[in-house]
């Protein structure tokens, strides 16, 4: 009994641990700074891309029709395929063995090739005006069995496959298009065992080095890069290391990491990639952080705590998630990373996505991205400061008109003023919060000030004005 009660405690404590009280006042920082007369460079606009896109599944009958114009409305500069099957049920998309289904057949024949689904998909995602960062591989296998993550029988050939779906999308192949799909990542995470890759580290360096080769060959307008790594940095060192020594190409590095720490992931994990990468010598390399979510909690108490389990989920998309979210992709204009893709943007049913599926709701994190998305209408960026736990981004269009970002991540209730460099006009301005979802909030301007409520522990706002 003794052991059960401090069993029953310690999965108390985690869950406390991972909650966060909506109700906190902490003090906090109260004051943005923003000069408009003062350049800032341009806006890095690919920083808020995403994993998935719009289902195609159930457009007709299973009532996601509701999902195409808030997929819209984000503005994702990047989609990322991977795990697209997990997003859309019954559906065959993107994946390698789902396009070419029989890896005996004839690669050179395109009527052994399954393109339409993900034609559909993608051409969405297209048509909206986004980038494709197309994965090459699999989707991850959460069954006891794995069938699909196997190091492919004839590498070679997999690399022809791969050479011909980038034929389809950007050469009009097999009655494609001509997308000019720039980035082709070759698998995800290969050091995540079994579920993403049953081979051993060499298999995979092999797969990487014969891929990139060819299709560099035979493409040499792409980028390619990989893989996808996890925050396990294990096998970082030895695949550059691999790459280099084979003279292959390494147009970006891919890795991932989940976490509820801004210093790390927009100073130090970073900063270390960087010389990691620049190490090896590939200085040119594009840092593509393509997997990254908001996560206050532990894989293992996931994996064995039902009421933690419930607890996270509970925190990964509200507006505290939102709030780091767009702290993050704020700090990251003046950091390393190239690109950043959110897992995940599209319609989840599991809880990560910032649309939730089954209940075909919209989430609080859903509306902190769709405002940094509306301030990257505004890409001539200029001076803006803020004290943390306060962060702010501002920018300028062709038209005289300023946006200005503001992320209070934990930063409790209280007033928040921006100080400007003259005095606004036609000023508006829209709140994230427990009670707003991107609606008109009020505010007062005084002088050359502007002044609004913080309501809740964290909020984002957009203040747009002349």
């Amino acid at each position: 009994m003794k052991n059960l009660m401090l069993v029953s405690v310690a999965a108390a404590m985690a869950v406390a641990a991972c909650a966060q009280s909506a109700d906190a006042r902490a003090p906090a920082a109260r004051t943005v700074t923003v000069d408009t007369r003062v350049s800032a460079g341009r806006m890095n606009l690919r920083l808020n891309g995403g994993n998935g896109y719009t289902p195609i599944a159930r457009l007709q009958s299973g009532g996601w029709k509701v999902f195409i114009k808030p997929m819209e409305d984000l503005h994702l500069p990047i989609v990322r395929t991977h795990d697209a099957i997990l997003m859309d049920d019954g559906v065959k998309t993107v994946d390698v063995h789902m396009i070419f289904a029989n890896f005996r057949a004839d690669e050179n024949n395109p009527d052994n090739y399954w393109f339409k689904q993900t034609d559909e998909y993608l051409g969405r995602a297209v048509k909206d005006g986004s980038k494709i960062l197309f994965r090459l591989g699999e989707s991850i296998e959460h069954g006891l069995v794995k069938y699909f993550v196997h190091p492919p029988e004839d590498i070679a050939k997999w690399a022809r496959i791969c050479s011909r779906i980038v034929d389809h999308y950007n050469n009009g192949w097999a009655d494609g298009f001509h997308w000019n799909i720039e980035y082709w990542e070759i698998w995800n995470e290969p050091d995540a065992r079994p579920a993403c890759w049953t081979g051993t580290d060499e298999q995979f360096f092999n797969l990487y080095v014969t891929t990139a080769k060819y299709l560099k060959e035979k493409h040499p307008g792409i980028k390619v890069g990989g893989a996808g790594f996890t925050s396990n940095q294990r096998i970082y060192a030895p695949f550059l290391a691999a790459v280099a020594k084979a003279g292959a190409p390494l147009d970006f590095f891919s890795f991932h990491k989940y976490s509820d720490d801004y210093n790390l992931l927009v100073r130090e994990l970073p900063r270390q990639m960087r010389e990691l990468v620049d190490g090896y010598g590939f200085t040119k390399a594009e840092l593509v952080l393509d997997e990254w979510h908001y996560f206050p909690c532990g894989w293992k108490g996931l994996e064995n705590n039902q009421p933690y389990h419930r607890k996270a989920y509970e925190q990964i998309a509200t507006v505290e998630a939102g709030a780091f979210a767009a702290a993050v992709m704020i700090g990251w204009q003046d950091s390393p990373i190239d690109i950043g893709c959110y897992y995940t943007t599209g319609p989840d049913a599991v809880g990560w996505g910032l649309i939730e599926r089954s209940k075909r709701e919209l989430t609080d994190s859903y509306w902190c991205f769709k405002a940094y998305g509306d301030l990257m209408r505004y890409p001539d960026r200029v001076k803006a400061e803020a004290q943390e736990p306060l962060y702010a981004l501002a920018g300028r269009d062709g038209n005289g008109k300023t946006g200005v970002l503001v992320s209070g991540f934990r930063n409790g209730w209280g007033d928040i003023t921006v100080q400007l460099d003259h005095a606004p006009k036609d000023v508006s301005l829209k709140a994230v919060d427990w009670n707003l979802q991107l609606a008109a909030a009020p505010f007062k301007v005084d002088g050359t000030a502007v002044t609004f409520l913080q309501q809740g522990n964290s909020a984002v706002f957009l203040l747009e004005f002349e």
